[in-house]
């Protein structure tokens, strides 16, 4: 059969091809072995702590390096040769410093909002707290007291998540998640917290520079060519799309690298001779580097379907049965670590892991789509199984494949031009056509729509053509018409169709660039890159491979043009250090109050984001009405040693807040366009001003309620009622008042608290007995009976102002408190003891009082 006659020919050229096994191209090889491991080990070992709440950056990498050691021993020498020519060290050496140059330095995010910003407040917060359970601080303090709406009402978006890439999870506690997967920030906090604080995002460098040695050594391998891998590794180092995203720190590249160490280990195994192969070790390098793949982006399903078609081709067409067999476990293996990623997906990202099954899913397969993909799940083990077992009858399987032979070599074609071709089609309803006019995202949102060239421009078509280069895709589209390929590019070039068809029909637009471009990166553009060089080193000398040759060498220009665009231009280049300079007075037990004005530079998102997870800074959301609101405020006030406000210049600033400094917030970001990224967009002339509020005395012998817009309601700080239009009542065995003495009249000697209340007392119950203590000492004792049910006792608070910190804490210690229901008079089943009214801050001389002691009385 041609087929077999194929197989035969590419192991022979493998088998015969002459190593060149110099000492430097052979050391280069294991250094690439040993790299792939420790990125692999690394992952998962960063990925494992992180989850359990224990990461810490140098343990990490010292257990990492460790079992790294640990497994390529067990793997043996001969795991470390790769087949075929050997890299040599003078390539690799220039393909990295020229991705130096354009690739440093690296964008370090810091704004929230979108992505990018998202997975560096990730890493941050993963390097300082050891892992990612977050909580909503401010939420769980004000639990329980009818501030509470205050909050929420300001303090989450649209959809009801805290903030942009911040889900609530179980929200009632305090409880949030973050969005995405782990492993892209796992890495950039190992960095962080090896390198230094800002220097997370070099991990992107380090994993973007590994993808183009990685692509190099696979071009390699699937040519045995030097120039053809040259080639390779050129055009993607050039690549203006994998340069821009090897400083933007978004998930693509991370991808496109542990891709790359799962197709290496792959096609070395396939590619090695009989008595050469290392099954298992290759091969679970393979799987677990997928495994990196599935946990750093959800969108793994893509993969899977190649990788089950792989093996029913290998079924169906290889003559190698051991190699069958073992591609078999290979297959089995990758989709069970896909399966894991969706339970880790699941339990540790689920809104967003829901989000996106649906948003994927749904669309396609109905409301019912999780019992679709279960029973499609089902069949297509079925025929797996099956067709294992009807092809160990070798004339059964040599019909299957004179049956499968042509479809396996014109299908992907058909793919391509078919996706082409409908591909036009729906641009061209989007561009000249009101089909999509009425569209929420295209219309309403984005104004692609029935916008003639604009629309053009706006398609991934016109995307995939701007960052690849014309000629690459007119060359791709040429060879994709070529129908016979050796196993290994037949399976590249079914994979490349894939995505083409995947990107031309269903991600088929693109907003702006150079955010929206991302989704060529991980696939389309540089495995298009591949399948054209490999298909260009196979052929033979003629017009053709010249025309292909010059077109190659053009597009490597091109790609150098557009990428030197980027050299000195920093997007956000400076947020971190004014954003800091900024918040500089504010410590971490301080309260900063964030207020945005309508239409300001920046939403909450971009601002609250970093303040919470990467400064660790206390930080609440205000509206105009909050800042009037003297017991929210007072409540806030309450939690902290110290409240500020950080508004942008010009905005409003209510009366009880001084100035402390102002900042010059002048960064600048990209301009969106549909072109590929050359030019910064003029800085926003912003200034943030932070304020911190003051403490005006509270006035000497006025009473102060403790009513819902009391002042005293901003003391409350457990085991009381929500507070109603009169007052309080206590609910349990302890109540608690906080009270700042920086707020406390300014008076020479000691102050007291005189409270107006009452007690709970009824024939049923007769009896209250209440224990007041100040800071831990003893400050009084009274025992009331009914019918006396007036509660106005004088609590000493001691000398005031000796400690401008200081809080006080007046506890209540109430045994007798007890709820009406289980005295059968209502319903009511809070447990009460006392009710405050008012409070009244006076000199204690005028009753003479002076330190906190215990005393005791009867009925007042």
């Amino acid at each position: 059969m041609e087929d077999e006659a194929i197989n035969q020919n590419a192991d022979a050229r493998l088998t015969d091809t002459v190593r060149a096994a110099t000492a430097p191209g052979l050391a280069a090889d294991r250094l690439l072995v040993w790299t792939a491991v420790f990125a692999i080990v690394t992952s998962l070992v960063g990925l494992v702590t992180t989850l359990a709440g224990v990461f810490h950056a140098p343990q990490v990498l010292l257990i990492s390096l460790v079992l790294t050691i640990l497994c390529v021993r067990k793997m043996g020498a001969g795991a470390t040769r790769l087949p075929g020519l050997t890299p040599r060290c003078l390539h690799m050496v220039l393909l990295i410093l020229v991705a130096l140059i354009f690739r440093v330095p690296a964008y370090h995010y810091v704004l929230g909002g979108q992505d990018e910003g998202l997975y560096v407040n990730i890493a941050h917060y993963i390097n300082d707290t050891g892992g990612v359970a977050v909580h909503d601080r401010t939420r769980q303090e004000l639990k329980g007291t009818p501030l509470l709406d205050n909050y929420i009402a300001e303090n989450q978006i649209a959809g009801g998540t805290y903030l942009a890439g911040v889900y609530k999870r179980s929200y009632k506690n305090g409880k949030l998640e973050f969005q995405f997967y782990h492993v892209f920030p796992v890495w950039m906090a190992l960095f962080d917290g090896i390198f230094g604080s800002t220097a997370g995002v070099y991990a992107l460098t380090f994993l973007a520079i590994f993808s183009i040695v990685l692509f190099y050594r696979l071009a390699l391998l699937l040519t045995g060519s030097y120039r053809a891998g040259l080639a390779a590794g050129g055009l993607l180092a050039l690549s203006p799309l994998h340069t821009f995203f090897s400083k933007f720190p978004v998930t693509e590249v991370p991808t496109l690298c542990f891709a790359l160490i799962g197709f290496l280990f792959l096609a070395a195994f396939w590619s090695s001779p009989r008595e050469g192969r290392q099954y298992k070790s290759w091969l679970c390098i393979s799987v677990l580097a997928f495994l990196c793949v599935f946990t750093t982006r959800i969108s793994g399903f893509m993969y899977v379907p190649f990788f089950i078609a792989l093996a029913w081709a290998a079924l169906i067409f290889d003559t190698d049965r051991a190699r069958c067999r073992a591609l078999q476990r290979w297959a089995v293996g990758v989709t069970v670590v896909y399966l894991v990623s969706v339970v880790y997906g699941l339990v540790w990202s689920h809104s967003y892991s829901h989000d996106i099954y649906n948003l994927s899913f749904a669309p396609l397969l109905g409301s019912h789509w999780k019992g679709v993909l279960a029973v499609v799940g089902i069949f297509i083990v079925v025929i797996w199984v099956a067709l294992a077992w009807m092809v160990r009858n070798e004339s059964l399987r040599a019909r299957f494949g004179i049956w499968f032979e042509r479809p396996v070599g014109w299908v992907p074609t058909v793919v391509v031009w078919g996706a082409l071709l409908l591909g036009m089609v729906k641009i061209y309803r989007l561009a000249w056509t009101s089909r999509y006019v009425s569209d929420p995202w295209l219309g309403a949102m984005w104004h692609v729509a029935d916008a003639g060239r604009t629309s053009v421009e706006a398609s991934s078509l016109w995307t995939l053509v701007v960052f690849l280069g014309p000629f690459l895709v007119l060359a791709f589209l040429l060879l994709a018409t070529i129908r016979k390929h050796e196993p290994r590019i037949a399976f590249l070039f079914w994979f490349v169709s894939g995505f083409f068809a995947y990107i031309l029909l269903l991600q088929w637009v693109t907003p702006y660039v150079p955010y929206y471009s991302r989704y060529l990166l991980s696939e389309l553009v540089p495995y298009t890159i591949l399948f054209v060089v490999c298909v260009w080193s196979g052929l033979r000398r003629s017009l053709g491979r010249k025309v292909l040759t010059a077109a190659i060498v053009v597009s490597a220009v091109y790609a150098t043009a557009l990428s030197a665009t980027q050299i000195g231009k920093n997007e956000y280049a400076g947020a971190y250090t004014e954003l800091a300079r900024a918040i500089a007075p504010v410590g971490p037990s301080d309260m900063v109050l964030l207020y945005l004005q309508p239409g300001a530079p920046f939403n909450q998102n971009q601002i609250k984001t970093p303040l919470l997870y990467t400064f660790h800074r206390q930080t609440v959301t205000v509206g105009t009405s909050d800042l009037t609101d003297a017991a929210y405020l007072a409540k806030l006030d309450s939690l902290c040693n110290n409240v500020f406000l950080l508004t942008e210049g010009g905005g409003y600033t209510p009366p009880g807040f001084e100035l402390v400094t102002s900042t010059q917030f002048n960064i600048r970001r990209y301009e969106w366009n549909h072109t590929f990224p050359r030019k910064l967009a003029p800085p926003s002339d912003v200034i943030l001003n932070l304020y911190r509020m003051a403490h005006p005395r509270l006035p000497e012998g006025t009473p102060l309620g403790f009513a819902t817009d009391g002042v005293a309601a901003g003391w409350l700080e457990s085991g009381w009622t929500t507070p109603g239009s009169w007052g309080t009542w206590s609910s349990g065995k302890q109540a608690v008042l906080r009270i700042d003495s920086r707020e406390l009249p300014d008076v020479h000697g000691p102050l007291s608290l005189r409270l107006d209340g009452k007690v709970f007392v009824v024939p049923q119950h007769p009896v209250q007995r209440i224990t007041v203590t100040v800071n831990g000492e003893p400050a009084g004792q009274y025992t009331l009976r009914y019918p006396n049910e007036k509660f106005s006792p004088r609590i000493p608070l001691g000398q005031v102002g000796v400690e401008p910190m200081h809080m006080i804490r007046v506890v209540f210690d109430l045994p007798d408190a007890m709820s009406p229901r289980d005295l059968g008079l209502s319903v009511d089943g809070r447990d009460l003891a006392m009710a405050l009214i008012s409070a009244t801050i006076e000199p204690s001389s005028q009753h003479g009082q002076a330190a906190p002691a215990a005393s005791k009385a009867g009925n007042p």
